[in-house]
């Protein structure tokens, strides 16, 4: 990925900021609201793991002599797989381990064993993340290219 310095702040700000509201949102929902710090916390950790899969996987595919978009695409989907899978196992141990367990006042939590909706809440959670980190770096990518053509634009007409 050749992202500039612009592009890389972008993508770890929106990263974190996304993570941040969606656990937010959700908790509010299913438990209550509860302090913000927990969210950006957690969010701080869901972005750390994707950024570092992010630069394992251009690191690997940086290796390869490849056109920029087919580097760009491999090391996208490397990365994605590869969080997706570490959060997948991080989610199977916590369940396992009964340490998310529901509180007593809520009725109903589809993650409290390994079932088949267990496995599916999981597997939708994790939907959802690779969803929320594939924003940031397209909304980077399309910023960057949009500065680019301005510039190109500001050089010829200048």
């Amino acid at each position: 990925m050749n992202f500039s310095l612009f592009q890389w702040v972008l993508t770890i700000a929106l990263d974190i900021l996304l993570k941040a509201v969606l656990l937010f949102l959700l908790s509010a929902i299913a438990l209550g609201a509860g302090p913000i710090s927990i969210f950006v916390s957690a969010a701080l950790v869901l972005s750390m793991l994707h950024l570092t899969t992010l630069g394992t996987a251009a690191g690997f595919v940086s290796l390869f002599d490849l056109a920029r978009g087919a580097k760009f695409v491999l090391t996208v989907g490397a990365a994605e797989a590869l969080f997706a899978s570490g959060v997948s196992f991080a989610m199977l141990v916590l369940v396992s381990q009964d340490v998310s367990k529901c509180p007593g006042y809520t009725h109903s939590c589809p993650w409290t064993q390994i079932t088949s909706a267990g496995i599916w809440s999981i597997v939708g959670t994790v939907v959802i993340l690779v969803v929320l980190n594939l924003l940031p770096i397209l909304i980077s990518t399309s910023v960057g290219r949009l500065v680019s053509r301005i510039r190109a634009k500001a050089i010829v007409l200048g």
